[in-house]
């Protein structure tokens, strides 16, 4: 992982979109609906993040 790169251009409305899905995959989620509304705000943190200038590296640091 490349802990210095950050994206060169705003994402559009569908890579977002895409890209939620798959970081939504990768969490361990159980049914609790209080599981997935934490995900929520943890992947709505990182994107603010990203889309703020924030590395990569910074990002992982953060939410970990």
């Amino acid at each position: 992982m490349d802990a210095d790169l950050t994206i060169p251009r705003d994402l559009t409305e569908v890579e977002e979109t895409d890209l939620r899905k798959l970081l939504t995959l990768q969490l361990n989620i159980t049914t609790l609906i209080q599981d997935e509304e934490d995900a929520e705000t943890l992947l709505e943190y990182a994107f603010d993040m990203v889309k703020g200038g924030d590395t990569i590296g910074q990002v992982v640091e953060e939410v970990r």
